[in-house]
């Protein structure tokens, strides 16, 4: 008996040129009459429902070359962030990859955990005894367990989805009180040591630098910490990127992305929250060093010219996204899903 598979009937050209698996669909499943042994069917290849969110359905395009799967484009995987007083850790590894290495920091340095949950991405240090002294002095102090000791402190480390996918963030917070005098610390109220908070959230960061590709351990409590706090809404006619961040944050966001990807910005209005920018996808984000020397900076001139516009909304997400052409119509939307999916990989 002779068998053949869909790579030969396509070059016998039985289906060449006919459109059979882009019109298929679930057939009916064959009834077995009652009485009879009935086997355990399963749907090894449903076929999904499809959201046209694009309302792409019955056009047709030409494709070209797939983007690069790769979101990182050149920027670095262990940066230390810094928004007024606040600073974090931003790495391009999931929360379950980073959570293993955190826990071996500590333990490296022989500081006790008394709160370790991964489901939550919380963990949170013993009260450690240190001397007094500027901020490397005082953790030196607390992992050799010198003495006399004065004070005693305690962190507070979250894990946290970064603003783009399969990445993290690290927070730090920073609470120290008189030798046997500690109560049960506001975490809410910042750190009380901000220079030893950053000498530990450095210290963090250099250990994760030298660990994160050692190993593919993970930790599988620590998978339920996924949800990126971007999401990018294919629409019609409107496309949005949202942010689950305060506007402060969100604003710095997208401005440090839009340099990062070498966005030209002409003109930026906070208070309204605009960006004017030129963009053109021809050049895209590298174009080159001789077309940089050819190629004026706004090359097309006000063809190229767009709007980023930041909007805060009620929503789970409060800060939205948008690409306008000017202040009265839309762009594109299919140009503006690709400018904001830029914005969305280059957030950190």
């Amino acid at each position: 008996m002779a068998v053949c598979g869909c790579s030969l009937l396509l070059k016998t050209g039985v289906m060449k040129g006919r459109s059979e698996y882009l019109e298929a669909g679930s057939l009916t499943r064959t009834d077995i009459p009652s009485g009879l042994h009935s086997p355990q069917f399963d749907d090894l290849m449903a076929i999904p429902v499809v959201i046209d969110s694009r309302g792409l359905a019955g056009r047709k395009f030409e494709l070209e070359i797939p983007e690069p799967l790769s979101t990182t484009y050149g920027i670095d995987r262990i940066v230390i962030k810094r928004l007024g007083d606040d600073r974090w850790i931003f790495l391009d590894a999931s929360p379950a990859t980073v959570w293993p290495r955190i826990e071996e920091f500590w333990s490296s340095q022989n500081l006790e955990l008394s709160v370790s949950d991964p489901a939550r991405g919380v963990m949170e240090s013993a009260w450690t005894p240190s001397q007094l002294g500027d901020a490397p002095s005082i953790f030196e102090s607390m992992v050799a367990g010198s003495q006399p000791a004065v004070l005693e402190n305690k962190f507070r480390l979250r894990v946290i989805p970064g603003v783009r996918t399969s990445s993290t963030e690290v927070h730090l917070t920073h609470k120290i009180a008189l030798l046997g005098d500690h109560e049960t610390p506001r975490w809410d109220t910042g750190s009380d040591n901000r220079e030893l908070e950053g000498e530990v959230l450095s210290r963090i960061a250099r250990h994760l630098g030298e660990s994160i590709n050692e190993s593919l351990s993970v930790s599988l409590v620590a998978t339920g910490i996924q949800a990126s706090r971007s999401e990018l809404i294919p629409d019609p006619s409107e496309p949005r990127l949202t942010y689950n961040l305060s506007w402060d944050r969100a604003w710095a966001t997208v401005n440090s992305a839009l340099k990062t990807a070498e966005i030209d910005v002409e003109d930026l209005d906070r208070s309204n929250g605009r960006f004017y920018v030129y963009y053109d996808e021809r050049v895209g984000r590298d174009p080159g060093f001789l077309l940089r020397l050819l190629m004026p900076k706004r090359a097309g001139g006000a063809e190229h010219r767009y709007t980023i516009q930041l909007k805060e909304t009620e929503d789970e997400n409060p800060v939205q996204v948008t690409v306008r052409k000017d202040e009265e119509s839309l762009a594109d939307p299919l140009f503006a899903e690709r400018l904001l999916k830029i914005i969305k990989e280059f957030s950190t």
